[in-house]
């Protein structure tokens, strides 16, 4: 658009003295026509005199058009400049405050477990206690240290994730993995676990996909009551797969939905939040989607979209 602009401008600068000389040469010869007195009329030298001024005046005016573009130019790129450096900045605030209010937080979990587990350990000091409950004690103390793994562990995947090692996935082989994992915690929980996954071809990180799955189908087995229902299966529409993880839990608030996949947000008891932070990191990788639609009373349903490996993932 500038550029349009300068080109008009430029091209009328030359063009006005050529035709203000034409002018007043066609303006001479109407006068000497009309046969009016002499006197009133201006010189050839007068001509070219203004036809040189004009000539002047066109450079002076391209000049001056020139130099405005060039601080024109020279501002715009100061500005976008400046944007870009803020925005650059506003993203590196926001990723302090995500750290600095993750490290809070595992700070606070963890910090719960341990002093539960030094309570329990201070009472294994008592010269009466029984062998029970000293049984009992171990036994709390031992599963508190392990939540405190367990938040360690999700806080670590989260912010320091393995390399990936990027390769062709089979979909149907990779989700088979993940129910023979999950189904011992299935069958303890008396759960039917159900999985019917049509075969699709994608382009990722193993390790990291079989985490993101074992986190949703986990957390779909937790949620529910004995001899209650967990099912996947998956669809291909057109150059990408849909993979949904239905329950029928105990569902949730649209207030709690809204805010899966925050820092330490959990609707299970013990849980930390951190494991569906783990689930939306890899599936941002994997250039999908997740859609969660739950209502209370009526279970819970996970969409995720993958897009199909294309030979120029190569």
């Amino acid at each position: 658009m500038l550029i349009t602009v300068y080109a008009i401008a430029q091209t009328a600068a030359y063009a006005l003295p050529f035709i203000l000389l034409q002018t007043t040469v066609m303006w001479r010869i109407r006068l000497i026509r009309t046969r009016i007195d002499r006197t009133f009329l201006i010189s050839w030298l007068t001509f070219a005199w203004l036809f040189v001024i004009m000539c002047f005046a066109g450079v002076a005016l391209n000049i001056l058009l020139a130099v405005s573009f060039l601080m024109i130019a020279v501002l715009t790129y100061a500005h976008f400049r400046c944007l870009s450096l803020v925005k650059a900045e506003l993203a590196r605030s926001d990723k302090l405050r995500t750290i600095s209010a993750l490290a809070a937080g595992v700070s606070h979990e963890v910090r719960n477990p341990i002093t539960v587990t030094r309570g329990f350990i201070s009472l294994l000091k008592q010269p009466d206690l029984s062998d029970d409950k000293k049984n009992v004690y171990t036994a709390l103390a031992l599963e508190e240290l392990d939540r405190a793994k367990q938040i360690i562990t999700d806080y670590l995947a989260f912010a320091r994730p393995s390399p990936q090692q990027l390769e062709a996935l089979h979909l149907e082989e990779e989700l088979s993995y993940v129910k023979q994992v999950l189904q011992p915690l299935a069958s303890l929980n008396q759960i039917e676990l159900t999985v019917r996954i049509e075969d699709a071809l994608l382009w990722g990180d193993r390790v990291q996909l079989r985490q993101a799955f074992i986190n949703l189908l986990k957390n779909a087995i937790e949620a529910v009551q004995p001899y209650g229902k967990v099912e996947a299966h998956s669809t291909v529409r057109g150059n990408q797969v849909c993979i949904v993880i239905q329950d029928n839990g105990a569902g949730m608030a649209p207030e709690d939905v809204q805010r899966i996949g925050e820092p330490f947000f959990t609707t299970k008891e013990g849980g930390t939040g951190l494991g569906m932070m783990v689930v939306f990191a890899v599936v941002k990788s994997f250039r999908g989607t997740v859609d969660l639609q739950s209502e209370p009373g009526r279970g819970s349903r996970f969409t995720v979209t993958l897009p199909l490996h294309k030979r120029e993932d190569l």
